[in-house]
Order: C-alpha cells, then structure tokens, then sequence
C-alpha cells in the first residue's frame, strides 16, 4: 500500500503532525535530522523560521521548500513510509 500525506503542521520543538489521506495522524520528529553535523541538505531548516516557512507537501510527502519555488528537484522532503513508520501515532 502507497501512504500519502495531504496534509501537515507543525507540532511543539521540531515535530511534524503528517495527516495520511488513510486517516491515520503520525507525528515525525524531525530534530535527529537537523543536529548540528546534518550536512548540507538539512542544515536550512535549522533556522526555525526557514523550518516553519517552508513546511508543505509535494508529492504526497512532508517537504521543504526550500527553494521557495515548489519544485520537487529542489526541496527537502521525507519519505512517507519512514514517517508513517517512525512516526507516533497521533
């Protein structure tokens, strides 16, 4: 099965509330991600303002759209099933 996100917002520290178009609410945490030595694809949304700025979906994913331009080949996005599974049940 295919999960998508529709939809999401954003949850207290660096958490992300992901809504699933199967209705389930997963929360992803996207502080490990974002520790100092992230590396260059991550270290924008170290900045919170360019986190909560920049949080949307693309694709049927979380994505960070981080070129401002919502061009899928040039944001920061996750993979539904490692939020799906990772995530906490909301």
């Amino acid at each position: 099965m295919i999960r998508e996100i529709c939809q999401v917002k954003a949850a207290t520290g660096r958490k992300v509330d992901c809504y699933f178009t199967t209705g389930h609410v997963k929360r992803f945490d996207m502080a490990p991600l974002l520790k100092p030595n992230c590396g260059p694809v991550f270290q924008p949304l170290r900045d919170r303002k360019t986190f909560m700025s920049t949080m949307t979906v693309i694709n049927g994913t979380l994505a960070f759209d981080v070129a401002g331009n919502r061009n899928e080949y040039k944001c920061v996005d996750i993979d539904p099933e490692t939020i799906f599974q990772e995530g906490v049940l909301v």
